[in-house]
């Protein structure tokens, strides 16, 4: 969804343990985002699950 967002309508997360911050991506505007983090999640620190929700907010996902 990253690296090529016209390729999927509605993505999964489960557990995002994703370590960088990804680069802007403004077609993902209208997209279905879901991901199934939690502040106590054992796999992914909540910072890192809180920097990827704000990332598709801000692309309008």
């Amino acid at each position: 969804m990253m690296a090529r967002p016209d390729l999927f309508d509605r993505v999964a997360f489960p557990h995002p343990p994703i370590p960088w911050q990804p680069e802007p991506a403004p077609t993902l505007a209208g997209k279905h985002v879901l991901i199934t983090a939690g502040r106590r999640d054992p796999i992914c620190p909540w910072a890192l699950s809180e920097r990827l929700i704000g990332w598709a907010k801000a692309q309008g996902a």
